[in-house]
């Protein structure tokens, strides 16, 4: 289980930013609950029959710092195996947004991918004004390449994305509502959607929450094969995070639950 995979799973509570591209990103949002000194991590279990492991852990780290005169917020999420996976394959990720923190839009994108023997290093310069990314890329099968790729208005990359969703100000969302949006991730750019499925409350080993819960509609790669049963829970709270996801793979079941958060803000 890689980085990238578990990433898809954040990348569905963005969804209905990408409504600004759709002309309620205004009244949306309202929020902005994502800070320096934020720290999340995550247990990554994957479950084949009646056989649970914990496959991994991620997390997601905030700072900030200025970028041609403007605050911007930096957030940088690690994913590795588990000592016991170490072993067989041995994962060590790290992914990197820099975005815009009044626009929630990403300025540049960085991926680190150590798995096993492969290794990614790729830097990705979004300009929006202009609707596109400079990407310099290089991998253990590629040299050293640069290339320029058209996006659409309002992309997001795969890290940026799961802060928008902590933007947004779910009162003004009907249940049963969907929105679609655009997200660059291994030089491509994916249509994905999502409806939003109201509240309810959960237990999850590590705490009780009273969550909003999200549901992905569409994703057009290869990771899950039942989408429409992943089901995404995050607190209904100021802080807006999610704290339990859980989905089917092609073979087996993922989740991956909340299990440490500090801050230095209230």
């Amino acid at each position: 289980m890689t980085l990238k995979h578990l990433l898809w799973f954040f990348i569905f509570t963005v969804q209905i930013l990408s409504l600004s591209a759709q002309n309620r990103s205004k009244d949306l949002l309202a929020l902005n609950q994502f800070k320096a000194g934020e720290y999340v991590r995550y247990k990554v279990i994957y479950k084949f029959s009646e056989v649970w492991v914990t496959a991994g852990f991620v997390s997601f780290e905030f700072t900030e710092r200025a970028v041609d005169n403007k605050h911007h917020t930096v957030c940088i999420a690690r994913g590795n195996t588990a000592p016991a996976f170490d072993i067989f394959y041995k994962v060590r990720d790290e992914y990197a947004t820099v975005l815009e923190t009044s626009t929630c839009r990403p300025k540049f994108f960085l991926r680190r991918v150590n798995e096993g023997r492969f290794k990614i290093h790729n830097d990705f310069n979004f300009l929006h004004d202009s609707l596109k990314v400079i990407a310099e890329m290089q991998d253990s099968k590629n040299a050293h390449r640069m290339d320029t790729m058209a996006i659409p208005p309002n992309t997001q990359d795969i890290v940026s994305a799961l802060l928008h969703c902590r933007s947004l100000d779910y009162k003004k969302l009907d249940s049963g509502q969907q929105y679609n949006f655009p997200i660059f991730l291994d030089n491509e750019v994916f249509q994905v959607g999502v409806k939003y499925h109201g509240k309810q409350s959960i237990s999850t080993g590590y705490g009780d929450y009273n969550c909003i819960v999200l549901q992905p509609i569409l994703l057009t790669g290869r990771i899950f094969s039942e989408v429409d049963k992943m089901r995404i829970y995050m607190t209904d709270d100021e802080r807006r995070l999610p704290v339990y996801i859980e989905s089917p793979l092609k073979v087996g079941r993922i989740v991956a639950v909340l299990t440490k958060y500090k801050t230095n803000f209230k």
